[in-house]
Parts: structure tokens; sequence; C-alpha cells
């Protein structure tokens, strides 16, 4: 008869489950592939275009189409003619505030149109339209090309950057936190951060993990009061939980395979997860089921030789509410990661659609700028016996009615009021683009020879207050029918204007093109 002595019990009873362990090294491997997202590049879309030469080109035909007086406003070499040597003392607006952020600008962009000799400048090369009203025209409407270019651009960087640069930054951040706990600033162990208590086993893992990849990597292979464990591999690696494991960070990385290169995408993040839920072992303990990775003895979890393990059980709580393996810390990190690269996908989207949007304005303000032709007889009707006059009478009279305003009140859109004009008698002006637009407005309301309903004579509903309306002893509109040109109920006597700026007809025709592009 053999008998066993005390000690030899204790040691088989050691080997029976306190050798390497193949379950623990395969959930090691597990975790080292989530650990080998560290220090990799997200997937960025790409959004490459710049406006900002086609911008400065727009700016040059802006102004060449502006009036030569302020063209010539802005005369000089921006080396030597500056705001701050020319009007930095200014006392009268606009040079005193408005232009102290916008002279110099506006000083480079006719500097850059104007020099070169020849056929060498600019201007030579690319002509504006012939014509005051052809370059009236003209300029309104890349006038408000640039407005609107001004806003869609910087909704454009706006999109690109959190595109390319943000979103994929606030992913990585993420990323990192998982591997390496929440508010990690760096890709190393920090205790507190990486581990709840860095020479403390059982306050970090068993049921107090899951606080960082690299923490529930320490916890599996490594066990509460020895300086090295065989666990995850057949040969000890010497963790250190009895005098703090961060120090041995280094060494469980380096059981990792060797990482990937590629950059991080949203589909691998979710492989990921879903390989981590699906590696969860699991086995009865007290009448529960225990989820768990690493090793455990009868669903014993002690830090001991053979019960080094994590347990993630009461993120799968049966009944209770926000369960299942998104509520796992370091893997909610691995979802709000997934979450800034998709939103950066659709920043991307954004990008290439206000990317085509601002394309489209480029190509029909410089189609104004290139074609925009107002010939003489573009304003006939079909009435040979009726005299027209020609575009260029047409805004002069506009001009006229605009300068008899004596008031900021009456002196309404399409005039605009100059407090500062140096003409008292030409305080109220036309203002081109506020007129261009009020007809591009009409004739796209509702068709060819459409007209404002809630606007200028339209908003009158009655005869004498139609017939009130006056710019001093001149009519400015009518109770009557509509006459040739005006499709806007014709045969019903209402109030009306007196007279057009453009014929609509007109105005369609030479806006469409060009201007309509700039509104859908």
């Amino acid at each position: 008869m053999y008998f066993l002595t005390p000690t030899l019990v204790i040691f088989l009873q050691t080997l029976a489950h306190g050798a390497f362990d193949a379950n623990a090294r395969q959930d090691l491997m597990l975790l080292c592939d989530i650990a080998n997202l560290r220090g990799r590049e997200i997937s960025k879309p790409e959004v490459e275009d710049d406006f900002s030469q086609t911008i400065t080109e727009l700016e040059k035909m802006n102004m060449s189409t502006a009036e030569q007086a302020w063209q010539d406003l802005f005369t000089g070499d921006p080396n030597t003619d500056s705001y701050d040597k020319k009007h930095k003392d200014a006392t009268q607006e606009p040079f005193k505030t408005h232009w102290k952020q916008t002279y110099d600008k506006w000083l480079g962009i006719k500097h850059g149109s104007t020099t070169g000799v020849g056929a060498e400048k600019w201007i030579n090369k690319n002509p504006p339209p012939r014509g005051g009203a052809s370059k009236q025209l003209a300029h309104a409407i890349i006038n408000h090309s640039l407005e609107e270019l001004t806003k869609l651009k910087q909704q454009f960087t706006e999109a690109k950057e959190e595109a390319t640069s943000g979103l994929p930054g606030k992913a990585s951040t993420k990323i990192r936190e998982a591997i390496f706990g929440a508010s990690a600033t760096s890709d190393s162990c920090t205790a507190a951060i990486t581990v709840a208590q860095n020479n403390n086993w059982a306050n970090s893992c068993d049921a107090n993990g899951a606080t960082s990849v690299l923490g529930d990597m320490l916890c599996i292979c490594g066990t509460a009061s020895a300086g090295s464990a065989d666990e995850c591999k057949t040969a000890n690696i010497a963790l250190t939980w009895n005098t703090g494991v961060c120090a041995s960070a280094a060494l469980i990385l380096s059981e990792c395979p060797t990482q990937p290169t590629a950059a991080v995408t949203a589909t691998e993040l979710k492989s990921l997860i879903d390989r981590f839920r699906s590696g969860l072992r699991s086995v009865a303990s007290a009448g529960a089921l225990k989820l768990y990775l690493g090793k455990t003895n009868a669903g014993t979890c002690s830090g001991n030789t053979g019960e080094a393990c994590v347990d993630y059980s009461k993120y799968f709580a049966t009944g209770a509410q926000n369960t299942g393996v998104s509520t796992v810390p370091w893997v909610a990190k691995l979802v709000g990661a997934i979450s800034d690269i998709e939103a950066g996908q659709q920043k991307a989207k954004l990008a290439h659609k206000l990317s085509a949007k601002i394309n489209n304005i480029i190509s029909a303000a410089e189609r104004a700028y290139k074609t925009t032709v107002i010939p003489e007889t573009s304003l006939a009707t079909t009435n040979p016996s009726t005299s027209q006059k020609t575009d260029s009478q047409k805004v002069t009279e506009a001009e006229d009615s605009c300068n008899k305003h004596k008031d900021r009140t009456t002196c309404q859109p399409p005039c605009k009021w100059n407090a500062n004009a140096t003409d008292a008698n030409k305080k109220c002006t036309l203002d081109p683009k506020k007129a261009a637009e009020q007809q591009a407005t009409q004739a796209a309301g509702t068709g060819d020879g459409a007209t404002a309903t809630t606007t200028g004579c339209a908003r009158h509903q009655n005869q004498p207050d139609c017939e009130k309306d006056k710019t001093g002893d001149k009519q400015n509109c009518a109770w009557r029918k509509g006459k040739d040109g005006e499709t806007d109920e014709p045969e019903k006597e209402k109030c009306r204007n007196g007279s057009f700026l453009l014929n609509n007809k007109f105005a369609l025709s030479v806006v469409s093109a060009a201007f309509m592009a700039l509104l859908f």
C-alpha cells in the first residue's frame, strides 16, 4: 500500500489547476487583437477640393465689373498703399472701421487684376462684359455668388475638417482609452486608470475588471501574490501584481502578435467586439451563469494559481436595464470610436455635396462674367409701333427714381441708402445687385413674367392705397389690368408696378443660365 504525503497532495492539486492553460492563452490572444489597435491610424475619407484659387479669380471678376469709382478707391501697390499707409488716420466711414479689415484684400485683388504689360494683364486676358447694364448684371450675379460662396466654403471647410481630422482624432482617443483606461493620455499603463489598483489583483480583477483591455490582459495572466505566473504561457511571465503590475505592461504586450499596419476601420472594430462577445466563457457558479475570460476553478476567481480571470457577468445580468456587451466599459469606448468614424464618413458626404454646389456656383458666376451681353434690341416687344427704352435708359430712370427719396424710410429696395454720400441729392441710389436679385426672384417664382406678390405695389390690396404710393409727385403704382409681358392675372385689375426696372422676359433669359444656378 502506498501513502501520499500531505506535501505531495498539495503539489498534485497545484498541477491539476495551476499550470499553463490553453484557454487562457486563447483569451490573451483575443485581447491582444484589440490591444493591437494602439497607435494605428484611423481610416479617413478623402475630401480633396480646394477652391481658393478659383474664388480669387471670381474676386477679380467682381472687382472688374464694379463701378469705376469703386475700383478707383483701390488703386495702388499693396506694398506701398496699404490701409495703414493710406487710411489709418481716417475719421469717416467706411475707411475708419469696416475697411480696416477688408481694404488690403481688395487692394491686392485690384492690383492682381491690373498689373502686367499688355496681353499679360489679367484684365486683358479676362475682359469684363461690355456695356453698363451688362456689367452691372454680371457684377450683381458675381457679387451674390461670392456671398454664397463665403457661407458655403465655411460649411465645407468645417465638414472637411471634421471628416478628415476632428472625428478620426476623437475615435483615436476613444481607442486609446479602451486599451489603456478612461482618460488615458498616452499608450502606457497608469495606476488607477489602466487598473483600479496597481498592486492589488482582487481590487482590479474578477468582477472589478473591465477597466481596460490591458488591465484585463494583466488580470487573466497574473496572480495575486506571486511575482510571476504561467497562466498564459508555459514559461512564467513576470507579472508583478505583488509590487506594481504596470511595470509588467510591456511584457504582456510583447506576447501579442505583430501589429497590423492598415488604418483602423469601423468594420474592424465591430468585428473585434463581436469576437469578444462570442469568445466569453461561461460556467455555472452559485446557481448563476458566470461569463468570464481567463481561468476559474469551478467558478472561483480568486487570483490564486489557476483562478485568474475577469468576470463580466454583471454587464449581462438578466432583467437589468442597460446591459449587454456595449456596457462593458472598454467596449463602450470602442462603440464610441465606431460612431465617430461613421460620423466622419457622413461629414465627408456632406463635404462632397457642398463641393458640388460650390463648383456649380463658381461655374455660373464665371459664365455670367464671360457671356452676359445685353443687346439694345433685347427689350423690344412684338409690337413694332411701340417705342421701347434701352436697358441703360431704364437703369438711369430707376436711379433717378431712387435719388428722389430724401430719407432712409422711403429709400427701399432696389434702392439703397448711404448717409455719408458726398452728393446730398444722391444719398438714395439704385443697388444693381438688389435690382438683379429682385428680377431673378420674380422670374423664378412663377415663371416668365412673374411678379412679386407680397412686396412692392402688390402689397396694396385696394385702389386707394395703391394710388397713394408715390415718390413726390410721381406715381409709383397703378390700379390696372396687366400689360404685355405680365402674366400675373393679366385680366384682373389690381395694384401693379407703374414701370419695370428690366423687362421680366429679358431678365429671365439673361439670368436663368447663371443666377438661377446660384439659388438651387
